[in-house]
């Protein structure tokens, strides 16, 4: 199927000298590009939640420089990772932290909010950083509602 053409009284330069958009195969040629998702850094992340674009309560995570809405935590959820703390935390206490719906900053494209972290034993309780790939000893995500996408 072909686009049928468009035809000016004017001709091209003309038009363009008066500032009028283009015609037919010319404006389609002219087009500006496809639309891109915009991708944020961590550090663009984390100057939203400074700025109070977003705050603690906002449900949300940067992975693969997108912010990404989830879904609220359900009562299933919620027991479930109370249950793995409480289970948990007293197995290894002094030897391991245990977060729970923390960051854990991937990359600089991605921080997550897993739902049970075990992470390395640090003295400060990662209250000077965030904890990175390598801090990390075991992460559990509780997935009910949200299992196709967490695949």
């Amino acid at each position: 199927m072909t686009t049928p053409a468009v035809v000016s009284p004017y001709p091209a330069a003309d038009r363009a000298a008066a500032g009028v958009a283009p015609a037919g195969a010319e404006a389609v040629a002219r087009s500006p590009a496809a639309p891109t998702r915009r991708r944020f850094t961590v550090a663009e992340y984390d100057a939203m939640t400074a700025a109070g674009i977003l705050t603690e309560y906002d449900r949300v995570e940067l992975l693969d420089g997108e912010i990404i809405q989830m879904p609220p935590i359900g009562e299933w959820h919620n027991g479930t990772a109370g249950w793995l703390t409480n289970a948990l935390v007293p197995a290894v206490q002094g030897s391991a932290v245990v977060s729970v719906q923390g960051p854990l900053r991937l990359d600089e494209g991605a921080e997550l909010q897993p739902d049970v972290l075990l992470l390395r034993y640090r003295s400060d309780f990662y209250r000077s950083r965030k904890p990175g790939p390598a801090d990390v000893l075991l992460l559990i995500e509780i997935s009910d509602t949200t299992l196709a996408y967490d695949r």
